[in-house]
C-alpha cells in the first residue's frame, strides 16, 4: 500500500517541522548547560585566587616570624631598623605577589566572559536556525502540498523574463 503524494508531503512537512523544533530545544539546553558550567568556573576561579592570596600571606607571616626568631636569637632587637626593613621588604613581596595573583584571577575571568558570551550568541544562532528550518519544512510543505493536489500549478511558476514561462 503507498501514500498519495499530497499525503506524503504533509508528513515530510510535518518531520522537517519537528526537526526544527528538536534542534531549538536541543541548542538551549545546550546553552543552558554551558552557563552553568562557565558560572561554575568562574567560582572556581575566584575561589582559588583567594585560597592562593591566603597561603601567600601566611607565607609572609611565616617569614617575618623567622625573621624574628633569627634576630633574637642573634641578639637584635626587633625593634630595630634593621629588622624592621627585612620585615617591610617580605610585606612588599607579598603585597606584589597578592597583586599579580588578583591580575590573573582577573584576566581569567576576562577569558571566560568572552567565552560564555560567544556561547549564548552561538546558541541564539542556532535556536534562529532552528525555527528557520522550521519555517523552511513548513513552506515546503505547502509548497509539494499545493503542486501534488493540482498538478497543473507548475505552469504559474516563471521567472520575469517572458520567454521563461512555461
Amino acid at each position: 500500500m503507498s501514500a498519495d503524494p499530497v499525503t506524503l508531503a504533509i508528513i515530510s512537512g510535518a518531520i522537517s517541522v519537528v526537526s526544527g523544533y528538536a534542534q531549538v530545544q536541543s541548542a538551549k539546553a545546550q546553552g543552558k548547560a554551558q552557563a552553568a558550567e562557565y558560572e561554575r568556573q568562574q567560582k572556581m576561579n575566584a575561589l582559588n585566587a583567594l585560597q592562593e592570596e591566603n597561603r601567600r600571606n601566611e607565607q609572609a607571616n611565616r617569614d617575618k616570624e623567622n625573621n624574628l626568631a633569627i634576630f633574637a636569637a642573634t641578639g637584635f632587637d626587633p625593634d630595630s631598623r634593621s629588622f624592621l626593613g627585612v620585615n617591610d621588604e617580605v610585606d612588599r613581596i607579598a603585597a606584589k605577589d597578592i597583586t599579580n595573583i588578583r591580575l590573573n584571577k582577573l584576566s581569567t575571568e576576562s577569558q571566560l566572559s568572552t567565552a560564555s558570551y560567544i556561547s549564548k550568541v552561538q546558541t541564539k544562532s542556532k535556536v534562529v536556525g532552528g525555527y528557520l528550518s522550521a519555517a523552511k519544512g513548513i513552506t515546503t510543505a505547502y509548497g509539494n502540498y499545493t503542486l501534488y493536489k493540482d498538478p497543473k500549478s507548475t505552469s504559474k511558476f516563471f521567472t520575469d523574463d517572458e520567454s521563461d514561462k512555461y
